[in-house]
């Protein structure tokens, strides 16, 4: 996982703590990934939905929700970052 993928995924975190389904460009506006290019962004939000660590929402076009397992646990030990269930 890149650097820019961990802030992405910091940054759905901090935003799903607000709530369940959060916008594309909720994620490309956090304050984390402010010093990243807008194409880097969207990409990296790309690859969060691609590496299954969020998961777009059925009805809902550029919504998505954090998807919490054990993968998702063993990147944030890895990366030394704690999530409050």
């Amino acid at each position: 996982m890149s650097a820019v993928e961990l802030d992405a995924l910091a940054a759905a975190v901090d935003l799903s703590a607000l709530k369940t389904w959060f916008r594309t460009k909720d994620v490309v506006q956090h304050p984390i990934l402010s010093n990243v290019s807008r194409a880097t962004q969207y990409r990296a939000v790309q690859a969060l939905e691609d590496k299954g660590f969020i998961a777009a929402h059925p009805g809902a076009n550029g919504e998505y929700m954090l998807v919490e397992d054990d993968d998702l646990m063993d990147t944030f030990q890895k990366a030394k970052l704690s999530v409050v269930s």
